[in-house]
């Protein structure tokens, strides 16, 4: 029991690490698709004006 404790923690551990990549990943996502909307609005500013 004692020996597969680490382990255990390590799992643990690894578990969560990945979960936070995959939320700061989602994050990053969202950042980039929102600068990329902005993007084409700013583009096509002059279609808005007419």
């Amino acid at each position: 029991f004692n020996g597969n404790l680490p382990r255990f923690y390590l799992q643990m551990n690894l578990v969560n690490s990945l979960q936070s990549i995959q939320l700061y990943y989602s994050y990053l996502d969202k950042k980039l698709m929102e600068i990329s909307q902005w993007n084409t609005a700013v583009n096509e500013k002059p279609l808005f004006i007419k």
